[in-house]
């Protein structure tokens, strides 16, 4: 088991380094920057999900983190006479994923929600600051879970009154999903707010 984790951990580090010391425009430098974290995490997960579940939601923390790092290193090296800016949109696209991916493997219920709508309506407010729609794009895919999984999971979770002893679940107002509806409602609302501000694209 342990040699296994370091094996692939040891895998995702060389591979990872390979592209932050020489990042590719070709195909396979773009396959190789998406696949790895993909691979790494995937094979971290099976390993991992037994015994240390409850850590890996921060595991695909970390490898945004790690992706939003060199993304960010990406863009500030860009070159005004090849402003080929793929590979550093392609590791923040990877760091949205894993971010995204991370909030329902950390944590449960009415959380995942809240915390998507936080997460999109900072992710609009970004684009904003960038004056960069593509970001918001992002956003509006995450904006999309948030109401799939509000129609379809929240709206009717503890439906049912008499299954549950706790009922801190059905007072009027201040209850889990009232709040979970009024803060994915108060992040729509900033996020249209501040992507109304944006500038379009030519």
């Amino acid at each position: 088991f342990l040699l296994s984790t370091i094996v692939v951990c040891h895998h995702f580090l060389l591979f990872f380094g390979y592209s932050v010391w020489r990042p590719s425009l070709s195909v396979q430098g773009l396959s190789l920057l998406a696949l790895n974290g993909a691979v790494y995490y995937t094979a971290s997960y099976w390993l991992l999900k037994a015994q240390y579940h409850s850590w890996l939601g921060l595991l695909a923390a970390a490898v945004a983190a790690a992706y939003l790092a060199f993304g960010a290193y990406l863009y500030r090296r860009r070159s005004e006479e090849k402003p080929d800016m793929r590979p550093a949109l392609l590791s923040l696209g990877a760091a949205l994923c894993f971010l995204t991916l991370a909030i329902p493997i950390q944590f449960t219920g009415f959380t995942i929600s809240v915390a998507w709508s936080l997460e999109a309506a900072a992710l609009t407010w970004i684009a904003l600051k960038l004056q960069n729609p593509r970001v918001a794009l992002g956003a509006l895919v995450i904006f999309a879970l948030v109401f799939v999984r509000l129609v379809s999971i929240d709206t009717w979770m503890y439906a049912n009154a008499t299954s549950y002893s706790n009922a801190q679940n059905y007072l009027l107002l201040w209850n889990g999903r009232f709040l979970t509806f009024a803060v994915a409602a108060a992040g729509l609302f900033l996020g249209a707010r501040w992507a109304a501000h944006l500038s379009r694209p030519v």
